[in-house]
């Protein structure tokens, strides 16, 4: 057994001395914030005891494919906590949340904050090791869920055919009663002019000839009528068949998200919470090596900068009856710019940066590795938890090299409501149900009315949708 592994005992006793020091360090970068939050070079100076501690772990975490599966969970999960809150602690000295520095400190910062990064880049990859198997039942349910849903599609045609011919019949009908009309008025007419034999034949003749001129013109203005009645019946019905169905989206598959709030302790906590913000500031949004992937620049954009808001029939939502409508946005911006005052300012305005450093207020990492959970996005929030303030989101993207343009597009639109303060909702016919299952994935004025009560005092992050 001994001979199984190349790390010994005492390095994983290293690991856990590195592992302690770093928690170390961590509480004391607390208690100078609780106490001083002036005293920026001892702050520094802590946090720069980090780079020994990163540099001894990733040393050993190199020899990951030798280290105990189990001893890998352990440090995948306790390496994180810390080291979370240190990397937000960096980034706020960067970004010069705590006061200005100088030429030296900043450069000290940044190295503190590579070095935390690549480590934290080497605890994420331990992802491909740790990845569990996919839930086989998770299919079953998947494929139960297809055939409903084509039993359904298939209820729904047949019902919109008998309409069809209902409508149809009954154009018919009409049609059949007003021409059995106008002939018993013609023929009563024509015995009318047969008793009026005292006129003469040239009177009796042109008014025949009248006659079958009126005939011929009433009969065309008939057909006339009930052609254009029934192109009209017709063109009503695809009208409210078609309101809004060019905007559906098939086959997005199965987009499970979830999201984690954290404090700057690194704990997880389960609160409500939003952006503090002055009035008109305006949210900086990294993409991460958005050069690697240029065709999902502009997609990002849309989702994030559209103002387009479009019109869907609530029948196609399972929402309402045929012919009335709801109002969805392709963007954010579209969609919170024109909300009415709140006592917090709701974020609407962003600037779309593309950066490796992880600058700005919301990052957007896209990468081909998979979730170790099955999700498709994941979104995690840093928060002052005393105040219930957002500090940062980070939103990541996985299998991007997988994932349709309508999958993307999708996603991104759903965890972007998660970095702006919204939690999940119960409707499954909303984008921001935790697992999307919706074919019109767009934002509905439920997630708008959600965000005015976040930021209007209503102390609650979740979505709950009424019909």
């Amino acid at each position: 057994m001994d001979d199984q592994y190349i790390i010994s005992e005492l390095e994983q006793l290293r690991l856990i001395s590195e592992l302690e020091q770093l928690r170390l360090i961590q509480k004391k970068t607390i208690e100078l914030l609780s106490t001083d939050k002036s005293d920026l070079s001892s702050m520094i100076n802590t946090l720069g005891s980090v780079d020994n501690a990163t540099k001894k772990i990733s040393e050993l975490l190199a020899k990951k494919n030798s280290i105990p599966k189990d001893t890998l969970e352990k440090l995948h999960h306790e390496l994180r906590t810390p080291m979370t809150p240190i990397l937000g602690y960096t980034e706020m000295l960067l970004a010069h949340k705590f006061g200005p520095l100088n030429d030296k400190q900043m450069e000290k910062v940044q190295i503190i904050h590579e070095n935390t990064k690549r480590l934290l880049d080497t605890i994420n990859s331990l992802d491909d090791i740790l990845s569990p198997v996919q839930n086989q039942d998770d299919k079953k349910d998947d494929k139960k869920f297809e055939i409903n849903e084509l039993k359904q599609e298939k209820k729904l045609i047949k019902k919109l055919n008998d309409s069809w011919v209902e409508q149809l019949n009954n154009s018919q009908k009409e049609k059949d009663e007003f021409l059995k009309a106008v002939k018993n008025s013609a023929h009563e007419k024509l015995e009318q002019d047969q008793e009026k034999m005292i006129l003469g034949k040239s009177i009796k003749i042109e008014q025949e000839k009248n006659l079958r001129l009126s005939k011929k013109h009433i009969i065309t203005i008939v057909g006339a009528t009930i052609v254009i009645a029934v192109i009209t019946i017709g063109y009503s019905l695809l009208v409210v068949d078609l309101v809004g169905q060019q905007y559906q989206v098939k086959n997005l598959g199965s987009i499970k998200s979830n999201y984690i709030v954290q404090n700057l302790k690194g704990d997880t906590i389960d609160t409500w919470l939003s952006w503090r913000l002055v009035d008109g500031y305006v949210i900086n949004v990294n993409l991460i090596d958005g050069q690697k992937y240029p065709d999902k620049a502009d997609i990002v954009k849309t989702v994030i900068l559209s103002e387009e808001s479009i019109e869907i029939d609530n029948s196609l939502l399972h929402k309402g009856p045929k012919g009335t409508t709801s109002t969805y946005y392709v963007g954010w911006t579209g969609a919170l710019e024109h909300t009415n005052p709140t006592s917090l300012y709701i974020p609407h305005k962003f600037n779309i940066i593309e950066s490796s450093k992880g600058e700005g207020d919301i990052t957007i990492k896209l990468t081909p590795q998979s979730n170790g959970d099955g999700y498709s996005g994941y979104t995690k929030s840093i928060a002052d938890d005393s105040n219930n303030q957002i500090l940062k989101s980070e939103i990541t993207i996985y299998d991007i090299d997988k994932l349709s343009k309508a999958q993307f597009e999708t996603i991104l639109r759903h965890e972007f409501g998660h970095a702006l303060g919204l939690a999940h909702s119960t409707a499954p016919e909303d984008l921001m149900h935790p697992t999307i299952e919706t074919d019109y994935p767009y934002i509905s004025s439920c997630d708008v009315d959600a965000m005015v009560s976040l930021y209007d005092g209503g102390k609650k992050s979740k979505v709950t949708c009424k019909i």
